[in-house]
Formats: structure tokens, sequence, C-alpha cells
């Protein structure tokens, strides 16, 4: 990794959430992972316990990754800073990544599972 100075002058992040990351400076690996069941009922009361395994997209195997593609450069940094004036982020959510500076490998992995259960359907 670099040894460079990251400076950061406004930050404003609204919302971070559900394996999710803000990162300053130089990373080498990140893996960012969520499992999410969400239940939407009209009822008061959730009728039945739900469990990831009752459903078959936190079963499957993932494709696996695709090889890095490898450049070959070099790079000469005369003033090696990061220098961002400012920075507005509404959300970061399931898995997601904002990096400011380098980073060598980043895998994320996100799973949904959204139920909505009316009244007029029961």
């Amino acid at each position: 990794m670099n040894n460079r100075m990251v400076e950061m002058h406004n930050i404003d992040v609204i919302a971070l959430s559900i394996g999710s990351g803000f990162l300053i400076g130089d990373l080498s690996r990140s893996n960012s992972h969520a499992r999410v069941i969400a239940v939407q009922e009209e009822t008061r009361a959730i009728s039945e316990k739900v469990d990831f395994d009752d459903f078959s997209i936190f079963q499957r195997e993932l494709p696996p990754s695709r090889p890095s593609i490898v450049i070959n450069s070099s790079f000469c940094n005369h003033h090696p800073v990061i220098d961002v004036q400012s920075m507005h982020v509404k959300g970061i959510s399931t898995a997601g990544l904002i990096q400011v500076g380098g980073v060598d490998h980043i895998e994320g992995e996100s799973r949904l599972k959204h139920i909505r259960i009316l009244n007029e359907e029961q």
C-alpha cells in the first residue's frame, strides 16, 4: 500500500447500515457481507418465525469471483496526498462501501428476501 496522507475537510454521512463501511485511507482488503430477511405484515404481530434456512436464496452457492485484472504500471507521486474538499453521502447500505484512498481487493455480497403479507392475501 502507498504511504500517503488523506485530507478530508467536510464529511456528511446521513446513514450507514447493514454490513457497510465508510473508510478513509488505504485498505488492503474489504469483505462486506449482508444477509437480510424483511417481513412486512399488515397485522400487529408477525404470525410465524422466519429463518434464513427457509429460503433458497441464502443456501445457493455464489458464482466464483472473477479473476483480478493485472495491469503493470508504476507511479511517481510528487505530492502523495488525497485531498477531498467536501463529500455528502445520503446512505450506504447492505454491504456497500465508500472508500477514499487505495484498495487492493474488494469483495461484497448482499442477499435480501423481502416478504409482504397483506390482509387481503390471508
